[in-house]
């Protein structure tokens, strides 16, 4: 949580960093923060058009498939995860990423992140 909270500060802290080139990679890191293994996964096949049958039979044909599954990611552990960016101020940070000329890739992984932490009932405000 100490790299989370330090990366969090940095952003709500120094407007420059939140209008620098690397604001995007600020806000891809919340985004991946605040998701599972399995819905990057299928956030990858619908930018590819590719159904999730259509992907294994892929790698059946190129036998490109390494026969495992990915890491574990339950939901638990994401949950801890979005729950822990939420204590960091992660919302206050997603807000200087916007509020500070965000560009249109930053608006888009930090209204992905909003959604994310959205999933969470407890998280959103009463």
């Amino acid at each position: 949580m100490g790299v989370m909270r330090e990366l969090v500060n940095m952003v709500i802290n120094d407007k420059e960093t939140a209008k620098s080139a690397y604001a995007y990679g600020l806000a891809y890191c919340f985004e991946n923060l605040t998701m599972s293994e399995d819905d990057k996964k299928r956030e990858k096949l619908r930018e590819m058009e590719v159904t999730q049958e259509q992907w294994e039979q892929f790698e059946k044909l190129t036998k490109s498939g390494t026969g495992q599954k990915g890491r574990p990611d339950p939901p638990e552990l994401v949950e801890q995860r979005i729950k822990a960016f939420v204590q960091a101020d992660g919302a206050a940070a997603l807000r200087a990423l916007v509020l500070n000329g965000g560009s249109s890739r930053v608006l888009e992984s930090v209204s992905r992140t909003y959604c994310n932490m959205a999933s969470i009932q407890s998280v959103r405000p009463q």
